[in-house]
């Protein structure tokens, strides 16, 4: 049973109390809270492991809110068991006491949202975030592949770890092929990242997800949404009809073929983003071409010089050299961004937020 007893959360002056236990779990305290629910740190003493619960936000039975959120659980306790893949915050449990509904993850201890990088005074590498959408889209392909379409793909439910891996999160209005659970009707998502079939109420595919993805990369490389208005109803209207800006018109360095992946994947019909069968008429992007596009930020010159060194053939065979082997990773992500519509690289150091 949920037991609440006065116990407040570390480091909040007038915090709400924490409570003792979860279900089985000990509560040690609370390390979030959203717009659904509070999130809590345990330790499951069976698994060795530290976990992370999420205790959702019921206040009443007839309550719209209350409905929503409770399918917003259901279909979390679905994916325990469903989506087993590295690049997907894996759910361990799921339960229901006494009105209260948690769902048990993987706690990620210093994890980070992409959010924090989606300044433009806090811009990650190209590389770098080449590498962050070449995994969330092997993710995506994965949950595609068992029936499931996240619907809400956007910097915040993707999360980094300590050592730079990538962990979709929060399935909460996945569309779930063969569900016994009702799904949640209507205009469902954050409005900036929705495609604009989610903005028409129209029939959503894993298309529609790599919309989001590319929403996602247009901000991770330059600091900015691809639609901003000063209404929702303004904002919808240019999801489903206005072109956002050339990307390369907001950061200097963007190569050619990397912009056209990014604004394939924002085309307005579903049909004409990617396909398995067109990204391979396209062929591999050749590292000549990015090399001569100036694809590479500051750290780039450091890569370069390293190249110049000793170390010249370690640093080719890994893959780091920002000049010759940026077409590697965007080659992959373009072939990424197919497989997720039609059904790891190496480790490099990302700033703090």
């Amino acid at each position: 049973m949920v037991q609440a007893k006065a116990k407040p959360a570390a480091g909040k002056r007038g915090a709400r109390d924490v409570p003792d236990r979860i279900g089985k779990y000990v509560i040690i305290n609370e390390v979030g809270q959203g717009s659904t629910g509070r999130v809590f740190l345990s330790h499951d003493p069976y698994y060795g492991r530290d976990v992370a619960i999420k205790l959702y936000n019921i206040d009443g039975e007839e309550d719209q809110k209350a409905r929503v959120t409770r399918k917003m659980f259901f279909n979390e306790a679905q994916m325990m068991g469903r989506l087993q893949h590295p690049n997907i915050l894996p759910i361990y449990d799921a339960g229901e006491e006494n009105g209260s509904y948690y769902v048990v993850t993987e706690h990620v201890h210093g994890a980070r949202t992409l959010a924090a990088y989606c300044r433009p005074d806090n811009l990650l590498r190209i590389d770098d975030v080449v590498e962050i959408v070449f995994k969330c889209a092997k993710g995506l392909h994965y949950a595609h592949g068992r029936g499931v379409i996240h619907r809400d793909v956007k910097p915040s439910n993707i999360m980094l770890t300590l050592d730079n891996d990538v962990r979709v999160i929060d399935f909460g209005i996945a569309l779930i092929k063969d569900s016994s659970v009702s799904r949640i009707e209507g205009i469902a998502g954050s409005p900036s990242y929705m495609s604009p079939e989610q903005v028409q109420s129209a029939d959503i595919t894993p298309r529609s997800d790599i919309y989001s993805l590319g929403a996602v990369m247009y901000e991770l490389l330059t600091g900015y949404r691809p639609f901003r208005a000063n209404s929702l109803s303004k904002l919808l209207h240019q999801i489903v009809f206005a072109s956002p800006a050339p990307i390369h018109t907001l950061r200097e360095g963007i190569p050619e073929e990397l912009e056209e992946v990014v604004m394939t994947a924002l085309r307005k019909e579903p049909e004409k983003r990617f396909a398995s069968s067109r990204a391979r008429s396209r062929g591999c992007i050749s590292n000549s071409a990015i090399s001569t596009t100036g694809s590479t930020s500051k750290s780039s010159s450091t890569c370069c010089a390293s190249c110049a060194s000793s170390t010249t053939s370690r640093i080719r065979r890994s893959g780091r050299c920002c000049a010759r082997a940026s077409g590697a990773p965007i080659s992959r992500t373009t072939r990424s961004f197919a497989r997720a519509s039609s059904t790891t690289g190496s480790t490099s150091s990302w700033p703090a937020p």
